[in-house]
């Protein structure tokens, strides 16, 4: 497990439209990146492997972010590689590596309410959010890679909750677990002299 931080990068979270909810152009840059050098550090397929299923996930919350990111998965040509789809797509499926990308960060609206949603609804029952996101970590067979924008996250916290239960924010809780078990910076894997959000 790892989270990949766009803190101080060029991530940039906007809604382009009544019909599409959030798109982040960096943040399904990155992905692809990240893709192609998982893809290429996997071994070779056993031979009781099925060649058509894909090894690597990339799973975002937005249907719109899903596919500005397979249009970039096409335009470098790894598209039949990797699966991508929002987490309802690969409820009962599993890869060895999945990467999440949570979308959210600066210059567009305030993160969507499932960002912030509690573990635990007040009949003490999990949320949708918690049933979302147990899906989206759990399809992961050897490796979960998480892209977030943490200081966009940190920032938008709810304040001012004096119940320990409702201070629980789930995803919150995932970037910074994951961050704990291995934090890497998107200046890793995009150098940000090159990126030009305008010729994507």
């Amino acid at each position: 497990m790892s989270t990949t931080i766009t803190t101080g990068s060029k991530a940039k979270c906007i809604k382009p439209s009544r019909d599409k909810p959030r798109e982040n152009n960096y943040h399904a840059r990155l992905a692809v990146v990240i893709a192609q050098q998982v893809l290429a550090s996997l071994p070779p397929l056993a031979p009781e492997d099925d060649p058509t299923i894909p090894r690597v996930a990339i799973v975002a919350p937005y249907r719109s972010q899903v596919n500005l990111t397979l249009r970039k998965l096409r335009a470098v040509g790894i598209a039949h590689l990797v699966h991508v789809g929002t987490i309802n797509t690969v409820q009962s499926l599993e890869f060895p590596v999945v990467i999440f990308d949570t979308v959210e960060a600066p210059g567009g609206p305030r993160p969507w309410e499932f960002t912030f949603d509690t573990v635990l609804d007040a009949r003490n029952m999990a949320t949708g959010a918690t049933r979302k996101l147990n899906v989206a970590w759990t399809r992961a067979k050897q490796k979960l890679i998480v892209i977030a924008h943490r200081k966009h996250l940190q920032n938008h916290l709810p304040r001012g909750v004096q119940d320990p239960a409702k201070k629980q924010r789930l995803l919150w809780d995932l970037v910074e677990w994951t961050a704990r078990e291995g934090c890497t910076t998107s200046v890793e894997f995009i150098d940000p002299a090159l990126y030009d959000e305008q010729q994507e």
